[in-house]
């Protein structure tokens, strides 16, 4: 750079410290809005999780479903595995898709079996009866081969349903954590 060009960058005295001030202000705003956007990166984070855990909630028995019905005892496995090995076309890229789908289900249900078995001992082995109800009403919106409803069971457990929706949301906590480990913990 020529020296004219470089007089053009240079800030005049009386000035100096309004510029500085201008600079500072500009920093800690760049350095809040970043905090900002981290904390809401990790808070999105949870919700997400939360929102996950009751997806699987919900979808529960759907997924008993579908590993139960999907077709894969029927195949041979040997013959499935040759076919797949050497012939790529769209039929076999399907059954392939369908096992992988049946085994992942079914992974992911075993895992969830276990945290709601864990957490069913952990809240009937509390002296609380807040807390033993959390387990009733996660296995009775979403477990159960037939849900009931937010009313039948507040009706069954002779309580509001107010009470229902911060009993299942105090449970989806605990199960997120269960479900997901570190990644279900709001850590902010």
């Amino acid at each position: 750079m020529s020296n004219e060009n470089m007089k053009e960058f240079v800030f005049d005295k009386e000035n100096l410290e309004i510029y500085k001030q201008m600079v500072r202000e500009a920093t800690e705003n760049a350095v809040k809005q970043i905090e900002k956007e981290k904390q809401d990166k990790i808070r999105n984070r949870y919700d997400r999780r939360l929102r996950n855990t009751e997806m699987l909630l919900r979808n529960y028995n759907n997924f008993k479903e579908h590993a139960d019905k999907a077709i894969y005892e029927d195949i041979e496995k040997e013959d499935v595995k040759e076919d797949m090995d050497y012939d790529k076309d769209i039929d076999n890229l399907f059954i392939n898709s369908i096992l992988k789908t049946k085994k992942r289900t079914e992974i992911m249900l075993k895992h969830i079996d276990n945290c709601i078995e864990y957490y069913t001992y952990k809240c009937l082995a509390s002296d609380r009866d807040d807390i033993q109800r959390r387990i009733q009403v996660i296995k009775m919106l979403y477990i159960n081969e037939n849900p009931m409803t937010y009313e039948e069971i507040a009706e069954e457990l002779n309580c509001s349903t107010k009470t229902i929706n911060n009993t299942k949301k105090a449970a989806i906590k605990e199960l997120s954590v269960l479900f997901f480990g570190i990644d279900g913990v709001k850590l902010y």
